[in-house]
């Protein structure tokens, strides 16, 4: 009697898909993945009519209840997982958990939100394949289809390419413009079978071939070596390991002459993984000894490491003036951490700032430090991402989705410039804030988090004075350096004396002069890149707008063209009015790019460079400009808020601040925040060595209190009057916010969807709201950028006391939509931008 053995036992994996759906899915897993089936792996899933790429969050024994109870007779709904991607997990249970609460809280798709949290060069190709059926194989054998029609050269050019192709590989010349369309009709008809297969990797591990010398064992006698072999061997006992165009060109042999050694045993030849370093094209910063702690500094980093000891979670706000030190005591505690064996993230809000940073922590740490940030090339992201993952790195150092990163016993986490705007995800799903899911990953794994600023987002002090966060001050600069004077130049003061508008006053003409004659250096900030941010006819009033956008053009004279900075159009700009012809053309309002020429117009003689998005596109340009202007030779510094943070330079004395009120008319709550916080930030650049420095701020609004309050760098006063402000008008800390966007392409449709939601979300306020605690829904009204990218935008604005309001709210509102008008709608939580 043949043995039988037992079939195998069924697996299933829960995945979460990147798809706009909220909930998971589940898959069979077959037989022949069952020893790799774990959570965190990626896996080839059928998902409708496409095919993606999943993440397996769970697995399962049985099946869930609701598809268990399929009445017998009916196919089975659940599919079979089409490939299995990883060996091992390439995410791990911590951060699957975190990820999960993102998406929950964020209401952003779990697959979406796992995708941010891996570095995109670990993507999988999927293809596309065409493949002959054998009812094809017969078709083109009979000569039952006719080679002269697009199905008959098709199914004959397959026989003549083994009978499998990538749908993409197919010549569209012979094929007709859609070849695509003739594979689908072939399928319909049985002939072929479309099929998507996993490609390779978006990025490649990158090697190089190294010689290594290998011993002679004792008992085996020496070889005579020709002149050329000894010089290799020779080398090799200075270098034991060398690259192979390395050791040709030094040893002076030929590639042969390896070859034949490693025959003879000699030597071997072989691959090395090495690491795409993205700090290769910076010189180190010299070694240095860590300077020795303030006693401010040390009080503060002693209170980390006692919660860090202590196994506690703590969220501290670091408050220190500019200047005072803040980096030092991140550094300090980082150290003491890596010593107690554990590893440290530290996150910062802007691309320009990380590689100077980095190389602060490089000097203090040397290879056990990882950058992870955007303008990474996808390998560089993934070799980083694999030393961080292996534990080889333990100190990282990246911006705002660094917050994932799989450090193997992270213990301190640190959120530089907390306040700043950087750190909220507003352009894609999910909408996530940095600094938030840091402070929560901390809580997790109960470490400490420091939150640094010289201007605290206002709810973050608030949080310090009701005792939910540990303020620590450090309210001197290093050395009691004292703050810069900032001067307030009213510009009707100036218009009144010239009878017209000017861009630069003669204060801040006459102040760069003086600054630069003595041989210091001077910033001058104006936060609007390009040239101009209005093409207008002088003639009919006619305005050069975004196509796609509610927004005008901005003309940047350099390469001369129209931009529209939202959706990335960009045109010629016309010689001639488009409506009336005429040719009385003008730029109006003044960006980086208008200020540098009109510098260069007033101090010929000085060295001025630029410093904004235009400038910094090409790899190494900040580095590059910021290196010039620290060596001293540059004269002048112009850019936008680029230039305001984190920067520390000796020799700057004067600070200039041009149009700080375009910032202050933004339709937005948080505007007198942000403008306070750009001047206090940018005043912080000068006197940072040992000589005082001065700012200079042109306003048309010296009365307003975020002025006056940043001007004397008063943070507790500009928060004092700000709360009374958000208290008057019910706006955070005082209530919590959530935005739902209605993004349509046609106007009135989009307006009606509004109507529904704000419908459906008033419905829930009684049993969301109470006397005490109101739920307000404001709108739908079109949004400040009513136009964006081609579609209209209309906002629904919810202000409660308490989240779980809100997420009464929504829960009560999403389920009325149908998937069609759940596709227009998009939550945010927490919006930092009403715009």
């Amino acid at each position: 009697m043949p043995e039988t053995f037992p079939a195998p036992p069924e697996l299933y994996a829960e995945v979460a898909v990147p798809a706009a759906v909220t909930q998971t899915y589940t898959y069979r897993i077959p037989a022949a993945y069952h020893a790799m089936a774990g959570p965190g792996c990626r896996v080839v899933v059928p998902f409708g009519r496409q095919t993606l790429i999943g993440y397996v969050v769970a697995i399962h024994e049985q099946l869930p209840a609701a598809l268990a109870a399929k009445p017998a007779g009916q196919p089975s709904a659940v599919k079979d997982i089409a490939d299995w991607i990883d060996e091992t997990p390439v995410i791990n249970d911590e951060i699957l958990k975190l990820t999960q609460w993102v998406a929950d809280y964020y209401y952003a798709p779990w697959g979406e939100t796992l995708k941010v949290a891996l570095p995109p060069g670990l993507d999988v190709r999927l293809e596309d394949w065409i493949e002959l059926t054998e009812d094809g194989r017969r078709a083109v054998q009979a000569g039952s289809v006719s080679p002269r029609t697009r199905n008959g050269r098709l199914l004959a050019w397959l026989v003549e390419v083994g009978g499998a192709v990538r749908l993409d590989d197919l010549p569209p010349d012979r094929f007709g413009k859609n070849p695509r369309q003739v594979a689908r009709e072939l399928e319909h008809l049985g002939l072929v079978s479309l099929t998507t297969r996993t490609g390779e990797a978006t990025v490649r591990l990158k090697r190089r071939l190294v010689v290594r010398r290998i011993e002679r064992p004792a008992d085996q006698p020496e070889r005579p070596l020709s002149p050329a072999q000894a010089r290799v061997l020779a080398y090799l006992d200075e270098t034991p390991t060398a690259l192979v165009s390395e050791l040709v060109a030094e040893a002076e042999v030929s590639p042969a002459v390896l070859r034949q050694m490693a025959k003879k045993g000699l030597v071997e030849i072989v691959p090395e993984t090495i690491r795409r370093n993205p700090l290769a094209h910076l010189a180190p910063l010299p070694a240095e000894p860590a300077p020795e702690l303030t006693p401010e500094q040390r009080q503060a980093c002693e209170a980390v490491l006692a919660a860090h000891d202590s196994g506690r979670f703590r969220t501290f706000l670091l408050h220190g003036v500019t200047g005072s030190g803040k980096t030092e005591v991140y550094l300090a505690a980082i150290s003491a951490v890596l010593q107690r064996g554990g590893s440290a993230l530290m996150l910062v809000p802007e691309i320009g700032l990380t590689p100077l940073l980095a190389r602060r922590l490089i000097q203090r740490f040397g290879s056990l430090v990882a950058l992870l940030h955007s303008s990474l090339s996808p390998g560089e992201r993934v070799d980083e991402w694999e030393r961080i993952r292996s534990g080889d790195a333990r100190v990282v150092i990246g911006t705002r989705s660094a917050v994932f990163a799989p450090l193997v016993n992270l213990r301190l986490i640190v959120v530089d410039e907390e306040h700043d705007t950087s750190y909220k995800q507003s352009e894609s799903v999910p909408h996530y804030h940095g600094r938030d899911i840091a402070i929560l990953r901390a809580s997790r794994l109960n470490c400490p988090v420091i939150l640094g600023s010289a201007t605290p987002a206002i709810e973050t002090f608030q949080h310090t004075v009701v005792g939910k966060y540990t303020r620590l001050e450090l309210p001197q600069r290093i050395g009691n350096r004292s703050l810069p004077e900032v001067t307030l130049v009213d510009m009707r003061e100036v218009f009144k004396r010239h009878r017209e508008p000017r861009f630069i006053s003669d204060e801040l003409q006459t102040a760069i002069a003086e600054t630069c004659s003595q041989g210091e250096q001077v910033m001058v900030l104006l936060n609007r890149r390009g040239f101009a941010s209005c093409w207008l006819c002088r003639a009919c009033g006619f305005v050069m707008g975004c196509p796609y956008c509610s927004v005008t053009l901005t003309y940047h004279r350099t390469d001369h063209y129209l931009a529209c900075h939202y959706c990335g159009y960009t045109t010629p700009p016309p010689g001639r009015c488009p409506e009336c012809q005429g040719e009385g053309i003008a730029y109006v309002g003044e960006g980086t790019e208008q200020l540098e020429a009109r510098l260069r117009e007033l101090f010929p003689t000085l060295a001025i460079a630029r410093l904004d998005r235009d400038t910094t596109r090409r790899r190494g340009a900040f580095e590059r400009i910021f290196n010039d202007f620290a060596s001293g030779s540059l004269n002048i510094l112009v850019g936008t808020q680029m230039i305001a943070k984190g920067h520390d330079f000796p020799n700057v004395t004067l600070v200039g601040v041009v149009s700080v009120d375009a910032g202050l008319m933004m339709p937005d709550f948080r505007a007198p925040e942000r403008t306070f916080q750009l001047i206090a930030q940018v005043a912080g650049r000068a006197g940072r060595g040992d000589r005082p420095g001065r700012v200079i701020v042109q306003t048309y609004r010296p009365e307003h209190y975020a002025l006056a309050t940043g001007c004397q760098q008063d943070y507790r006063a500009f928060f004092e009057q700000e709360l009374i402000q958000r208290q008057a008008a019910y706006y955070p800390p005082f209530c919590v916010l959530a935005t739902v966007i209605i993004r349509h392409e046609r106007e009135l449709e989009g307006q009606a969807l509004g109507e529904k939601v704000a419908e459906l979300l008033r419905a829930a306020i009684p049993q969301a709201a109470s006397a005490d605690a109101p739920l307000r829904v404001l709108g739908p009204a079109p949004a400040p950028l009513a136009r964006l990218r081609g579609e209209y935008r209309f906002q629904i604005l919810l202000k409660g006391r308490q989240r779980m309001q809100i997420r009464h709210a929504l829960g009560h509102m999403l389920p009325a939509l149908t998937d069609t008008e759940r596709r227009h709608v998009f939550i945010e939580i927490d919006p930092i931008d009403l715009m």
